[in-house]
């Protein structure tokens, strides 16, 4: 369950409230409530309850747990208890933020309360992940707990399914149930005994030129050594064996003005084989959860996975991002992507450091954008992921051809195996797989940048973790992208400290008198490396005024957009910086 169906269960427990008006008794699903006379107690579901006093028709009368006398002697028991200890209601966090929420004024000692109810579940909570990480330490595969809450479930369940997965497969590895996840003889060979070419660049040459540059490069003849770019079809499939890929589905044929957003699509599960066959068009794919599926309609895009989440440390290793002058990199720092032909991310930039992109197989269409374009590019941060501004753009609208938007300068490049592309700090990026395609990238920290860029992000998801306690569930689905769903329930504590550091580590790197590298004007002229050039300008337009027909009204998605807005987090950072001046 997700925590908006933990709640809507919550809410369909009884509660017991006095109203102040007259009905006869009412017949509903969950069965017969009433008769209701003024004075006279009765029970009734607590959302009719929220429903009837947000009406002023009722006074909630607060359950029998809910005292402070109580509360205080559970949170002793909890904190001597080295397991927990049972709770006087599976719901009692959502219980007492519908209750206090709706009716603070009917519960005696709200504020205590509502501390108490707080400590007793930052208590539990502390000792479920405590349990969690000593559980992955041993190796466990089967645990009985008692006295959990449906809700403090819900805290561990984006990731402990998944690790338990990854234990699966290890023991499977270790016991030889299953072929062992690596690269093949003539693969290990050619690892082995890998050689850069004899006029192969100067690592820490390259390195220094991207530290200075700031404009989108690709660099050619770097990686032959790696392994995975002599790759055969069968090489992968050996590699990947029976693992179990979770693939987003997409649709190719997103043609209207919003962007095909990550919360809209549907997930399956397939393995690599089938991955394979389903793009091939082979017709022998077993799997029920493809078999609705159209290459020509849909794509699967198994991207954004952290490589040392799914290869072993071999696999890794052939993974080395030396030639660029950072040897203490490799696939423990990178990210995999594979997708089939139409497999796109909305266009947007990351907020942290720069970004390296080694083109494996296939080709795939990169559209960047200079940091000048932002303006013209609508940026969003709804839905929310930390580190991602998005576009409001629809980019499919433009398959095939340069997006003609109005003042900006787009630079299109087709990467090709063996690629590996420069996108420097701040550009825009609307990537798209021409055909089925695998690629592997890693971030680079730029220690200046980013320190001014963790202060505004700390700033954004301040906001947002804020505004999500207050919104109904759709409306957080909305704005939060799937990777984000715990920043529902996040520690507003941690995150107010997150503040609080990111703006002292500013304010430390700014006393410490660093500079920001100059820009390099002159690039080389070498074989090895390839300037990414505009392919066109747009002059700005004058803006329309909007239609009578068109979304007038404005919501709570869009007043969050406003004060998440990159130029209003960049004022309030700077009022910050001047309000706490040292």
């Amino acid at each position: 369950m997700n925590p908006a169906q933990v709640e809507f269960l919550a809410e369909n427990q009884t509660i017991q409230i006095t109203p102040n008006f007259s009905h006869d008794r009412l017949y509903l699903i969950c069965g017969e409530v009433g008769p209701f006379r003024p004075g006279i107690p009765v029970q009734v579901p607590l959302w009719m309850a929220i429903n009837l006093k947000q009406r002023q028709k009722c006074r909630i009368t607060a359950p029998e747990w809910m005292t402070v006398e109580t509360l205080v002697k559970i949170k002793e028991d909890e904190g001597q208890s080295k397991t927990f200890t049972p709770m006087p209601d599976e719901h009692y966090m959502v219980t007492t933020q519908l209750i206090l929420g709706a009716a603070p004024h009917d519960i005696a000692n709200t504020d205590e309360i509502r501390i108490l109810v707080k400590d007793i579940w930052d208590m539990r909570i502390a000792k479920l992940r405590s349990s969690v990480d000593a559980f992955l330490k041993i190796g466990g595969s089967l645990a009985k707990v008692d006295h959990l809450t449906p809700m403090e479930i819900n805290t561990v369940r984006p990731f402990l399914p998944h690790a338990l997965d990854q234990l699966f497969r290890l023991r499977q590895v270790w016991r030889k149930t299953l072929p062992t996840i690596r690269p093949n003889k003539f693969i290990q060979q050619a690892y082995n005994h890998r050689e850069m070419a004899s006029n192969s660049p100067d690592p820490s040459k390259i390195r220094r030129l991207i530290s200075h540059v700031r404009k989108p490069l690709v660099f050619r003849g770097l990686i032959e050594s790696w392994p995975m770019l002599k790759f055969s079809q069968n090489d992968w499939d050996n590699l990947f064996r029976q693992m179990v890929l979770e693939c987003r589905v997409g649709s190719r044929n997103s043609r209207g003005d919003q962007p095909q957003w990550e919360g809209e699509s549907d997930n399956i599960k397939c393995t690599y084989s089938e991955f394979i066959k389903w793009s091939e068009n082979s017709g022998d794919v077993c799997n029920p959860e493809m078999s609705s599926l159209e290459t020509d309609k849909h794509f699967l895009y198994y991207g954004y996975k952290y490589m040392k989440d799914i290869f072993d440390s071999e696999v890794l290793r052939m993974t080395e991002w030396k030639a660029f002058g950072y040897p203490e990199k490799n696939g423990a720092e990178s990210t995999f992507w594979m997708g089939t032909a139409g497999a796109h991310t909305p266009c947007h930039y990351d907020t942290y450091g720069c970004n390296l992109v080694a083109q494996l197989s296939g080709r795939k269409r990169w559209i960047l954008f200079p940091p000048e374009d932002t303006d013209f590019l609508k940026p969003t941060r709804v839905p929310y992921e930390e580190s991602s501004v998005y576009s409001r753009i629809n980019f499919e609208k433009w398959i095939g051809t340069i997006p003609n938007i109005s003042g900006t300068h787009p630079h299109v490049v087709d990467l090709v195996p063996g690629d590996v592309l420069f996108v420097p700090r701040h550009w825009w990026h609307h990537v798209r797989n021409e055909e089925l395609s695998i690629s592997i990238n890693t971030w680079l920290e730029l220690s200046n940048d980013d320190q001014e860029a963790r202060l505004h992000e700390s700033l954004v998801k301040f906001l947002v973790a804020h505004t999500c306690r207050n919104l109904q569930p759709n409306v957080v689905s909305e704005l939060l992208n799937p990777n984000e769903e715990d920043m529902t329930y996040a520690d507003l504590d941690e995150i107010q400290n997150f503040v609080h550091y990111s703006f002292k580590a500013l304010k430390d790197n700014e006393a410490d008198g660093r500079n920001v590298p100059e820009d390099v004007d002159a690039l080389p002229d070498e074989p090895w490396i390839l300037p990414v050039v505009c392919n066109e300008s747009f002059e700005p337009k004058v803006k329309k005024a909007r239609s009578a027909d068109a979304h007038s009204k404005i919501v709570v998605l869009d007043v969050v957009r406003a004060f998440c807005h990159p130029r209003v987090i960049e004022t309030v950072s700077q009022i910050l910086k001047n309000e706490f001046k040292t």
